[in-house]
């Protein structure tokens, strides 16, 4: 069709200057040529009757020169409110001339008006001799959109009378069968057509497409095979025979479907997005990759699918990608404050802190990410002040307290959280008093809860400070008399202090924290340490296991069990769960403690049968 076009263009522009100068309209008392929009459309047809009444064939050839390139213009643009009007009146101008009525037509459809676009092509049709096919195939469509299935079944009949191999009419037509429910007659009218032509695969996936429509899946997912072992291209079959196997949950097969057609065809964008959402929908996360990066790489646009694609490769420590795919989308989207904290943490990740801060610091105080986002800045300056090996300590130091005391003017629960790093950065100095003195002056405050309560009563206990931390546990207890952790911290906390006198009365304390929550492998391990201190080691070591086994991770209670381990002189466990508690440390002191642990383990003279367990390289 745009061949006919442009080879109409150029006939009429060669016309033009074959005849020299242009006719001037002017002589024949006309309004010269005016560019064509929607605000002179008006005037059009005053014109266009104008030019014809006047029988000027120089200014009729002129004005319809001029409206067939204003027309074609508009419809390559996809205007097609503003071609249907240029069309309509050009018809005018040459009324006789088929191929101007089929655009007409075509352009009546985009516009909507499948009525007026039937009139016009049922004209073309009953001024032919020979059956136009290419007209009868667009005249069947409108009737079908039009509902009327029995003039679509007529005119795509006289198509196939006509042609007995196009293949287009014989899908329209089998189509039509199908939509009234007659399923056998579409497929022997598909079947016949396909035994005159070569193999092509429209046949067997159309066939596909009606016993999916009748409801015979398993045939369908024949015919589907069938069309893609005809055509691995067939991107249509590939689609609908994956929707299938989706559809009963087999995903697995689906898969093997898309991945088998995207060997041949990487870049179809249709597949690809079926692939990934099939495995996420798996949890293959680790497979999706490839497809969801290719996917991201077809369709820049697709924002979601890149932040996806940027929490893949990060889950998959693929940092690095990661990084780039979330600056990708910042060129985008500067101030998103969920894609600014995902690229720090990434820079967190990596050990690139400064490019970490610098992501944190963009997040803007309005965000619902703010806050963390100061955590997080908090906690990688506390890290770089716990560096004794450089020589910008100090400095470090400084630009952490700096940070806390900046930040801290925002107020409410992030100038208290910001402390509580600034306090753990003292306790793991071993600077107790410094702690204290940066938690103790908030304990009014509103946002200062149990937890932060907890917390403080601990410095008091390492500092030594046993009233002051009792004092605060207590403060707990007389709001909430059945607060479990509570009990429990003051019952240990009597065992750390070393009285044998206060034992009983540790022993009630967590006697009664063992009844509220006896789950809980906190509370479980305070009870195993006060069998230890007891010494009754049995004991002591069943709690400690249970404990153990609720809190895997917890340095405290896996040194507890490796101690309980030494004193029952099972020194291969007591060295394993040493270890295993080393592994785990945050805090320098809590490493030091346990490598001093394991110093004094070594000394002890082991069976000639027990090979020394290595030390893992924490640094």
């Amino acid at each position: 069709m745009a061949a006919l076009v442009l080879a109409s263009c150029a006939t009429s522009q060669r016309r033009l200057s074959d005849q020299g100068p242009r006719v001037n309209i002017q002589s024949a008392n006309l309004p010269p040529t005016l560019e064509i929009d929607h605000h002179t459309l008006a005037k059009l047809g005053a014109r266009v009757d104008q030019v014809i009444s006047s029988k000027d064939q120089n200014a009729i050839k002129f004005l319809g020169d001029d409206l067939f390139f204003k027309a074609y213009d508009a419809s390559v643009r996809g205007e097609a409110g503003l071609a249907v009007p240029l069309w309509r009146e050009l018809i005018k101008l040459r009324p006789k001339d088929n191929y101007l009525k089929r655009k007409y037509a075509v352009e009546l459809i985009r516009h909507g008006d499948l009525v007026s676009s039937q009139i016009v092509l049922e004209e073309i049709l009953a001024s032919e001799k020979v059956l136009s096919p290419n007209v009868a195939l667009i005249l069947g469509g409108v009737y079908t959109a039009l509902k009327k299935e029995t003039e679509a079944q007529k005119i795509y009949l006289r198509v196939v009378k006509q042609d007995p191999k196009n293949i287009e009419a014989h899908i329209f037509l089998a189509k039509t069968y199908a939509a009234k429910e007659n399923f056998k007659q579409a497929i022997n009218i598909l079947q016949r057509c396909q035994k005159r032509v070569k193999p092509d695969p429209i046949f067997s996936y159309y066939i596909g497409k009606i016993e999916v429509a009748r409801g015979n899946r398993k045939r369908a997912r024949r015919y589907f095979r069938q069309t893609l072992k005809i055509n691995p291209a067939y991107s249509q079959a590939a689609i609908a025979l994956g929707l299938l196997h989706e559809e009963q949950g087999q995903m697995d097969k689906a898969v093997v479907v898309y991945r088998d057609y995207l060997k041949r065809n990487p870049q179809d964008y249709i597949v690809l997005n079926r692939i990934v959402n099939t495995y996420f929908a798996q949890g293959e996360l680790k497979k999706v990759i490839p497809y969801a990066a290719q996917l991201a790489n077809l369709d820049p646009s697709n924002l979601n699918l890149k932040v996806k694609l940027g929490i893949l490769y990060s889950d998959d420590g693929q940092l690095a990608k990661a990084r780039k795919v979330f600056h990708e989308i910042l060129n985008v989207i500067p101030d998103s404050d969920k894609i600014l904290y995902y690229l720090g943490s990434i820079y967190q990740q990596e050990q690139m802190y400064e490019g970490a801060i610098e992501q944190f610091t963009k997040i803007v105080e309005e965000s619902p990410m703010f806050h963390d986002g100061q955590l997080q800045i908090a906690s990688i300056l506390e890290l770089l002040a716990q560096d004794d090996l450089t020589a910008k300590r100090t400095e470090r130091i400084e630009r952490l307290k700096s940070f806390v005391a900046d930040k801290s003017k925002v107020g409410g629960k992030l100038e208290i959280d910001l402390n509580v790093i600034l306090a753990g950065f003292y306790e793991n100095g071993g600077q107790f008093e410094q702690a204290i003195t940066t938690l103790a002056s908030l304990g009014d405050r509103e946002e200062f809860d149990n937890g932060h309560q907890y917390y403080l009563a601990s410095l008091y206990e390492k500092n030594l400070q046993f009233g002051q931390a009792t004092k605060i546990i207590k403060s707990i207890l007389i709001k909430d008399p059945k607060n479990a952790h509570a009990l429990n911290f003051l019952g240990y906390s009597l065992l750390e202090q070393g009285d044998v006198k206060k034992f009983d009365k540790a022993f009630a304390y967590i006697q009664q924290a063992v009844k509220l929550r006896p789950k809980d492998g906190y509370i479980r391990d305070s009870l195993g340490w006060y069998y230890y201190k007891v010494k009754d080691y049995s004991r002591a070591l069943a709690e400690a296991k249970k404990a153990w086994e609720s809190e895997k991770n917890d340095v405290v209670i896996t040194k507890h069990l490796a101690m309980i381990y030494l004193e029952m002189k099972h020194f291969q466990k007591a060295k394993k769960f040493y270890v295993e508690a080393l592994k785990n440390c945050t805090q320098e002191s809590e490493r030091v403690d346990i490598i001093k642990s394991l110093e004094r383990l070594e000394k002890i003279r082991l069976p000639a049968s027990v090979a020394p367990i290595p030390l893992p390289n924490t640094k």
